[in-house]
């Protein structure tokens, strides 16, 4: 949407074309309705923390894990 609108800011400024209002409220629009069926959710968002999974689990306390499989390549 906002690079709907920044084009239509840009060929304006630099190309001295102008769109009427009303069909780039229309295109906007309607990429904004698209957008909201996308990413409309029907069950709640958990803010819960994901469990981690079995191979990264952290260390146990007092130690430090290092992830050093680049090194073989050095």
């Amino acid at each position: 949407m906002a690079r709907r609108l920044w084009k239509e800011r840009n060929n304006f400024t630099h190309r001295h074309v102008c769109r009427p209002p009303e069909i780039v409220r229309e295109q906007v629009g309607s990429l904004l309705y698209k957008y909201r069926k996308i990413h409309s959710r029907t069950e709640p968002v958990s803010l819960a923390p994901k469990k981690l999974r079995g191979h990264l689990t952290p260390p146990p306390a007092g130690q430090l894990c290092l992830s050093v499989w680049m090194l073989k390549f050095l």
